[in-house]
């Protein structure tokens, strides 16, 4: 039974087997798009069919059937459309694929189209490929053209006029001078349409409108001709712009303007601490700038630290805004020694330099400074006077001045009491001191002079012991008077000299037949009267320092204190009360004079009139050290201490300060006038140079103007202000390669190399007696800068007084040269350098103008 189910299964596979290789393949059931239709419905196990695309398309296709179904017998089981190729470009035109089309393929368009200024020339624009390839053939685009130009007389044309195409230009031109296109372009041009871009222009008469110009108004025509100047003028503030407007062929030859006027503060990058308005660089007329300088600056030619600065109506400065350093030039002081020797330089602030003075005039100070107001000490030498002395004990007999000249004489006396007691004379040397001085000593049993606080003292010989004394103003004597005496009794002063404030209570007061009590508080006193007298008080009180007068009374008439008279003393003793026909005598302080009777007397209860002591200085010269008196009237004037006389100073004079006189005491100070610092025609650089201004000497601030000249005239020129004697500023030319070698003091250029018409390299010399500091070496301008030149180390001079000082023997030349080997002076006849035994011989050495002698002949030789 298992058998026959086994057979029965295996019989049934056989079957299926056999059924299924046995069946058909239909047509239908090939579907390949753009496929040409197959011939036969049905297909026969294994049979293969080839499939043909339709045409416009291509591909390779073979099924073959089995089972019942197609299998697919190749890699391609599609139709795909035919490939055209590049459908060619056309001149002077562009192509695209039309809306939907990615590819030149069958039955893709393209669109021809022309670039601008040019047309299709085909009717047909369009290409289709198709299964043979493109259609139609490739369009062709002509160039547009214009129409002929007819010609006109009155114009000139150049260009196709005749057969303009596109972008062809045609250009017109008045045949007439006198005549002008009547419009802006004179020209036309062929546009993409094939039409020309305007018209042909029409030949006007040439003229010019009034335009309309900011700020400015015209004057006369309203319309002008060719060549017709414009005349035009600028409202306050503005100015025409340079040039003139004249009309031709294309308007106004310049656009007339008027332009603001405004000053420029250009930048400033030294010496500068503050500018206000801050930040502003461009300034109206009328407008200033006030400009600070820094602490060692000052306003250029001003010396001032500070300046305003107004912008004026022709656009420049009023005056130049910038700061320069603080200098000091050469003082001009004729007592000075060598000034040029010891003042060169830079002489900027602070800046010290040692100097000498002439004989019979005397140093100030060791070395002068540079300061804003000059070289101080002011002056830096003076005449050399001796003080007027201070001798204790003494009286001056001679007339007494602030200051004595040299050799001045005066005399004098030693006060009673002290000794020798014979007149001494004193001179005035050349160092202002006083020689053949002499002291005065106390005698025995004499008083020496009291020193008095806020009070004057004098001691007269005619009264011997007795001396006189006043107060200063607001003090008093203790006595109450408003002067006192003291008398010398056995080496002592009899009265106490002193002087107390007015307002403090001193001694009571004497009181004529009588004496007063004072009283525990010091501010009241009792009166008790001799016999005989009798007071109308039976007290006084001290009231602001003053004590009531007191008085024991008989029937007379009398004087009280005589009047006080400043800068005076009365030389006895004071009384409280003067009897009618009493007489006193007034002195008055020394430097004052009395004007007056210095004698008074007591007349009817009243003194006479007093004296008063005026100082006085005599008339004033008319002329003096280079100067005059401006006024000539005041001959009969008298000149107290202090009053003043002003000077002017002669013609090509001048003054380094105010021109007045003053009385000091009884001696006027004179003002000096040295003569006027001028600048002579420069010499240096002469040969890069002209000179515009034909003149040998400039006074101050006198200008010269320079042109340079070729090569050296890439700045065209410039200005030099004279200034203390110097120009100023420097000259400035230069050539696009270096400018003139730099110039040395004291030397010259020796030896010059060219480049072309250039120096570009030199060697140097010195003056007679100037050493060169690096002889024998040439220097070089290098990227437009010339390497720093050598100086020239001055000589030392040799004078009268360096010959006295170090007691030697003069040489042949009163100078030595600069040198790193010392040199040998000789010791005067009979003297030697500091050993008892002989050695004429010292040495020193120069080195750029100082001289230096390390001894001295100070001995004296050894006599045999």
């Amino acid at each position: 039974m298992r058998a026959s189910l086994k057979l029965m299964c295996f019989t049934f596979w056989i079957f299926s087997f056999t059924f299924a290789q046995d069946r058909e393949c239909h047509r239908k059931d090939i579907t390949v798009e753009n496929m040409e239709p197959l011939g036969q419905e049905t297909y026969a196990p294994e049979e293969k069919v080839r499939v043909n695309c339709m045409q416009g398309y291509t591909g390779l296709i073979r099924y073959q059937c089995k089972g019942g179904k197609w299998e697919l017998a190749t890699k391609q089981g599609q139709c795909s459309k035919k490939k055209c190729g590049h459908p060619e470009d056309t001149p002077n035109g562009d192509f695209s694929l039309l809306e939907g089309n990615t590819e030149f393929v069958f039955g893709a368009t393209v669109q021809y189209t022309c670039k601008k200024g040019y047309e299709m020339a085909n009717r047909i624009s369009q290409r289709t490929c198709r299964s043979s390839g493109w259609d139609n053939t490739v369009p062709v685009c002509e160039v547009v053209k214009c129409p002929p130009i007819s010609e006109d007389e009155d114009l000139t044309m150049s260009g196709n006029t005749e057969d303009g195409t596109y972008n062809d230009y045609v250009n017109f031109e008045c045949v007439s001078p006198n005549k002008k296109i009547d419009r802006e372009q004179n020209h036309i041009h062929c546009n993409e349409k094939g039409e020309w871009s305007l018209p042909p222009p029409k030949c006007i008469e040439i003229t010019c409108t009034v335009p309309e110009i900011p700020h400015g108004t015209v004057e006369l025509l309203k319309v002008y001709k060719k060549d017709d100047t414009l005349q035009y003028k600028c409202d306050v503030g503005y100015r025409p712009r340079q040039g003139t407007p004249r009309c031709n062929t294309y308007g106004w030859s310049l656009k007339p303007e008027c332009e603001e006027i405004t000053c420029e503060l250009k930048e400033i990058k030294y010496g500068i601490k503050a500018i206000e308005p801050e930040g502003k660089t461009f300034f109206r007329a009328e407008e200033t700038v006030q400009i600070i300088c820094s602490e060692k600056y000052w306003i250029f030619l001003t010396k001032r630290s500070t300046q305003t600065f107004k912008c004026q109506n022709d656009g420049q400065w009023d005056k130049n805004p910038t700061c320069e350093e603080i200098r000091c030039e050469i003082p001009r002081d004729s007592r000075l020694y060598s000034p040029s020797y010891y003042f060169y330089g830079n002489m900027k602030l602070d800046e010290t330099r040692s100097y000498s003075c002439l004989s019979r005039y005397r140093q100030m100070e060791s070395v002068a400074t540079c300061t804003r107001d000059g070289w101080k000490p002011d002056p830096l030498c003076a005449d050399v006077t001796c003080e007027a002395p201070n001798i204790p004990n003494a009286q001056i007999v001679s007339p007494e001045r602030t200051n004595y000249k040299i050799n001045s004489r005066i005399e004098y006396k030693c006060l009673p009491g002290f000794e020798p007691e014979r007149l001494i004379e004193i001179t005035c040397n050349s160092a202002g001191r006083w020689i053949n001085e002499q002291n005065c000593v106390e005698k025995e049993g004499s008083c020496t002079t009291p020193i008095l606080e806020n009070g004057y003292i004098d001691r007269d010989p005619p009264t011997n012991d007795t001396i006189f004394y006043s107060c200063n103003t607001g003090y008093k004597p203790l006595t109450g008077e408003w002067w006192g005496a003291a008398t010398c009794i056995n080496g002592r002063w009899l009265n106490e000299t002193r002087c107390i404030q007015d307002k403090k209570c001193g001694a009571v007061p004497n009181v004529q037949h009588g004496r007063l009590t004072e009283t525990i508080t010091g501010r009241s006193a009792e009166i008790s009267c001799d016999p005989g007298y009798k007071s109308s008080n039976k007290s006084i009180k001290c009231e602001n320092g003053i004590w009531e007068t007191p008085t024991c009374r008989m029937d007379e008439e009398g004087c009280v204190s005589p009047e006080r008279v400043e800068n005076a003393v009365i030389i006895s003793k004071p009384q409280e009360r003067y009897s009618a026909g009493s007489h006193v005598t007034y002195k008055c302080h020394r430097h004052f004079t009395i004007n007056g009777n210095s004698d008074v007397s007591c007349r009817n209860s009243t003194w006479d009139k007093a004296p008063i002591c005026e100082a006085f200085c005599s008339k004033p010269l008319l002329r003096v050290n280079n100067c005059k008196r401006i006024d000539k009237t005041q001959d009969e004037r008298k000149y107290s201490h202090g009053d003043t006389e002003r000077y002017e100073c002669d013609d090509g004079y001048e003054s380094m300060g105010e021109t007045i006189a003053k009385c000091d005491g009884q001696t006027w100070i004179y003002p000096e006038c040295i003569r006027k610092a001028q600048c002579t025609k420069p010499t240096k650089y002469l040969q890069f140079l002209t000179l515009l201004d034909e003149k040998n000497l400039f006074n101050n601030f006198e200008t010269l103007r320079y042109k340079c000249n070729k090569p050296y005239d890439k700045i065209p020129g410039g200005t030099l202000t004279c200034r203390d004697g110097k120009w100023n500023p420097t000259i400035d030319c230069t050539s696009s390669i270096c400018p003139p070698p730099p110039d040395i003091e004291d030397g010259d250029i020796m030896d010059k190399y060219m480049t072309g018409e250039v120096i570009t390299k030199v060697s140097y010399s010195c003056q007679l007696g100037f050493v060169l500091k690096e002889p024998n070496r040439h220097y070089r301008c290098r990227d437009g800068r010339w390497e720093t030149p050598p100086k020239c180390l001055k000589p030392c001079n040799l004078t009268p007084e360096i010959y006295k000082d170090y007691n030697i023997q003069p040489i042949e030349y009163n100078y030595v040269k600069h040198s790193d080997r010392e040199i040998s002076f000789r010791c005067n006849e009979g003297w030697n350098a500091g050993d008892w035994k002989r050695s004429d011989d010292v040495k020193g050495r120069c080195s750029d103008g100082k001289i230096t002698i390390h001894q001295k002949c100070n001995t004296k030789n050894w006599i045999d």
